[in-house]
């Protein structure tokens, strides 16, 4: 069974603080559905932004101002050092409010409730996202589904059980090629709904897709689409 760090080490917020910038996932492709609602939204929140590279993914025709957040000071350092114009960075805990920021026409969140191993706290960021959502518009969600029929993720997800983690939560080893050691969560599609629910989101569609992961398993993902 992978040996689960004492406190405080298990406090998320700590292990993504110190995280190198070099590590910190950004695997996750922007979808065709993001690409689309982005080319017509004035204003784009990105919520756990890291260095800010999903600013490389917009298409040409998008014009929207940006606001990435991220709890790792570093990897914003590095998102102002390469930013182009109309992008703003910040560090931010997105498990906190976000004050004097304004509303957005499109919120995203790629990747970020995977590093939250609990519902309380992926509850907390969904909640604090939908504070800055202007009326009638999209939040988009890209992560990782929980993989079961994989021998790999299987011990993973049991390992956790055993540890007492909530289901499809698992420690991820420390190693030279993936960096320091972190929780993750993957998803099932009810919890996702229980968690949009509670923030006062309505899901709008979802689909499947084959995402990679950090240490480059290919695994399967989801697209959602909330407002």
């Amino acid at each position: 069974m992978p040996k689960i760090p004492q406190s405080p080490s298990t406090d998320s917020g700590r292990i993504w603080q110190r995280m190198p910038a070099r590590f910190i996932p950004g695997t996750l492709a922007l979808p065709e559905e993001f690409m689309a609602a982005a080319c017509l939204a004035k204003r784009v929140l990105d919520i756990g932004c890291g260095i800010g590279s999903a600013v490389d993914e917009l298409p040409p025709e998008s014009f929207a101002a940006w606001v990435g957040v991220d709890i790792n000071a570093a990897a914003i350092a590095t998102a102002k050092r390469r930013s182009r114009p109309n992008t703003n960075f910040v560090v931010h805990d997105a498990r906190k409010p976000l004050l004097d920021v304004g509303r957005f026409d499109l919120v995203l969140l790629k990747g970020i409730l995977t590093c939250l191993p609990t519902h309380n706290e992926q509850l907390l960021v969904l909640r604090h996202a939908t504070m800055h959502m202007a009326k009638r518009r999209s939040l988009v969600i890209v992560d990782f589904l929980q993989n079961w029929d994989s021998p790999i993720y299987r011990r993973r997800y049991e390992a956790g059980l055993q540890a007492g983690l909530e289901k499809g939560t698992f420690f991820a080893n420390d190693s030279a090629a993936s960096g320091p050691a972190y929780f993750a969560h993957h998803f099932q599609y009810p919890e996702l709904i229980r968690l949009l629910t509670a923030a006062g989101l309505r899901l709008v569609c979802s689909r499947d897709v084959r995402v990679r992961t950090r240490s480059g398993n290919e695994i399967l993902g989801f697209v959602l689409i909330a407002e």
